[in-house]
């Protein structure tokens, strides 16, 4: 390790690198906007870079992928397995439930070290922020956030205090009745009488509610136009009276957890065990609404957020949410409700060429306030190196992309042109992210990477496995009274079957709690489960869905192995996806070990809402112009320029790639080779 370490030598004193990491970025939309002139700052990055397509680590999917290029090492050696992640001792339904979907998002669950760490003992100043994995954190000297710049625990939801005849049945709405008062209230005078009233802030989380006061005044004799809220012992002055669409600051408030919630998890996967029963809350207001007669009022409030969990070092939070005027931009926890995204990404034919929803938006304002942070992190605290994750790109293949397929059943010219703008809008969002950093840095010796995970093919049919298993014997359900469910009977199952990642494990005596199957019967039921995977046929084509099953150990040339790897690892063809049909059906695909009776008898394939997928299928899979290939572009430094390399890369290069330019040591456990194509000058 030593003689290995003194090939390394370090750059020039000031030498920066920014990882920006685009979830689902594909390819063939970079090369195609680029040549159309529609994304400059990307096309600037090519040309005076090199540019690849790259082969995902299997799964092809978020997680797995993420931890890939941060340490440079494979599925087999970081463990990152999917976004449910069996581990061997665990009931084999473990995994799979909904409260650990983010074990794979967590770094406690990656077996490998990641190249911030590297950087960090190298003396080099990281940022990660909004990476997929980058939580929790040991950084000594470097900053981690948590989340896309949001804190990601709330002890309270939002709240609308509305006038009674704005009121409907909803969670998210409390009544404001106003008494009139005097003319003045300590030095603030109002022309008519000041309205008064109560409000608390308040929930199921919070032990003690916390009441504050609402005053309104009318400032110039005009009617009134004016509000304060603040606490019932607070004097007010005139600058602290809102307008119409005027935010408050932050509310900063002590309160005690409920006895019920203390330790629980509210939000992003994390659980939250406080040092005491008191959590401070951040909570700000905005003013919606207030005609001149008073009789008309709607004030917002924010979720109250807690900081815990959302930055390293823990102080940060509070300091960003004061100095870089937080919380206005909170989407969706900023007055609206948490809309599944397809319904923001669905065309229909109705929608007018080239129009987009209020999404877009919302991911442009994420984009600016990730580079609000970073700029005020540079100038504050400085670092050296960047590393952020932007998932857009992800959403949009999801829902669109099998509308740009005439072999698509649904297929119009109308979907696909509309959907094709859409394509456009979203990848100048990026390139307009990847300008304002470029604006920035480019001159202060940058080395930029541009990267995705992992791409996606086109889909419109879903397939189901457990049909399958169960034909064959080796999965049984039980009708339970008490859920009022089918349940797995174990006593009866030999195979139980994740859906992320594809992998199918054995019910193993001597190895999983509950385990039937003796080792001496280990390699029939492996046998006998691929055979049940590969006689699955689509009703309407006679073609199985199945591109390849194999067992665990034949696996090892797509990097599976290690005991989080299934006993059986199975692949997709496109068009077919395991995404179903709707919400609750997915929710039925994804936990398995307790189904809903009316989901119990789905076909096995049918059509789905889901137009394009990704974690299924093998890293070469393709359908069309489309592949579930990732990007990856280098500029700066050291790198060579107008290079397209003729042949895939392996996303575990990226990390000993960037240490090797950047002079620091690969990841500990990296096994990934450094890109010599991509060096220069």
């Amino acid at each position: 390790m030593k003689d290995k370490e003194q090939k390394f030598s370090f750059p020039k004193k000031g030498q920066k690198m920014i990882l920006m990491g685009f979830d689902g970025a594909m390819p063939y939309f970079v090369k195609r906007f680029a040549e159309e002139g529609k994304i400059p700052n990307t096309a600037r990055l090519i040309k005076n870079g090199f540019f690849a397509d790259a082969y995902s680590t299997p799964p092809c999917d978020t997680p797995t992928n993420w931890a890939t290029i941060a340490t440079g090492a494979d599925t087999g050696v970081h463990g990152v397995t999917s976004f449910y992640i069996h581990i061997p001792g665990e009931p084999l339904d473990y995994g799979a439930g909904d409260e650990q979907r983010g074990r794979g998002q967590l770094s406690t669950y990656c077996n490998a070290e990641y190249l911030w760490d590297t950087a960090d003992r190298a003396g080099k100043k990281c940022l990660v922020i909004n990476y997929r994995g980058g939580w929790p954190t040991s950084l000594k000297n470097g900053i981690v956030i948590n989340g896309d710049g949001k804190p990601v625990h709330y002890i309270g939801t939002p709240m609308r205090y509305v006038t009674p005849q704005f009121m409907r049945d909803e969670d998210q709405l409390c009544a404001v009745k106003f008494q009139k008062i005097n003319k003045s209230e300590g030095n603030i005078k109002s022309y008519s009488s000041i309205l008064k009233s109560e409000i608390k802030v308040e929930s199921s989380y919070i032990d003690e509610s916390l009441t504050l006061k609402i005053l309104v005044i009318d400032s110039k004799g005009k009617g009134y136009d004016r509000v304060f809220i603040g606490r019932l012992e607070d004097r007010c002055e005139e600058k602290q009276f809102l307008k119409i669409d005027e935010w408050t600051g932050w509310f900063e408030e002590e309160f005690e957890l409920a006895p019920d919630k203390r330790g629980k998890s509210t939000i992003y996967y994390i659980q939250v065990k406080p040092d005491n029963l008191n959590v401070k809350g951040f909570f700000r207001f905005i003013l919606r609404r207030l005609s001149p007669d008073g009789s008309e009022f709607e004030l917002f409030r924010t979720h109250v957020f807690t900081t815990l969990g959302w930055t390293h070092p823990s102080e940060l939070g509070p300091e960003l949410l004061r100095n870089l005027d937080l919380g206005k931009d909170f989407y969706p926890r900023v007055d609206k409700p948490l809309v599944d995204g397809a319904l923001y990404w669905s065309v229909d034919e109705g929608r007018k060429a080239g129009e987009t929803s209020s999404k877009i938006n919302e991911d442009r304002i994420q984009a600016n306030r990730l580079i609000k942070i970073i700029e005020y992190l540079q100038n504050t605290y400085g670092w050296d190196m960047c590393f952020f994750h932007f998932h857009l790109m992800d959403r949009i293949n999801h829902h669109l992309l099998g509308n740009l397929c005439p072999e698509n059943p649904d297929y119009t010219e109308s979907k696909a042109k509309k959907s094709l703008q859409l394509y456009g809008i979203a990848y100048k969002l990026i390139d307009d992210f990847v300008g304002e950093l470029m604006n920035r840095y480019l001159n202060k010796n940058t080395l930029f990477v541009y990267v995705s995970d992992h791409a996606a093919v086109p889909t419109w049919k879903y397939v189901r496995i457990a049909p399958s298993l169960i034909k064959a014997g080796l999965l049984t359900y039980k009708w339970d009274q008490n859920t009022q469910k089918f349940i797995v009977d174990w006593s009866k199952t030999k195979a139980f079957p994740y859906i992320y990642p594809s992998y199918i494990w054995v019910n193993l005596k001597g190895r999983d709690p509950e385990g039937i199957v003796g080792p001496e019967e280990y390699d029939q039921v492996r046998e006998k489960i691929i055979k049940s995977l590969i006689k699955i046929r689509d009703p309407e084509t006679g073609e199985c869905p199945i591109a390849l099953a194999l067992k665990k150990e034949d696996a090892k040339f797509l990097f599976q192995y290690g005991e989080r790897v299934g006993d059986v690892v199975y692949y997709l063809k496109p068009p077919y996806s395991m995404d179903g049909p709707s919400p609750k059906f997915l929710y039925y695909y994804l936990h398995q070990s307790a189904v809903e009776p009316e989901l119990f008898g789905k076909d096995e394939i049918g059509p789905t809402t889901m137009l394009g997928d990704h974690p299924f299928y093998l890293p070469t899979a393709r359908f069309n112009s489309f592949s579930v290939s990732p990007i990856l572009i280098i500029s700066g430094p050291g790198v060579r320029k107008r290079y397209e390399a003729d042949k895939p890369v392996l996303l575990k290069d990226v990390a000993p790639t960037i240490a090797k330019l950047l002079g620091i040591p690969s990841p500990s456990q990296a096994n990934g080779r450094v890109i010599h194509e991509a060096l220069g000058s």
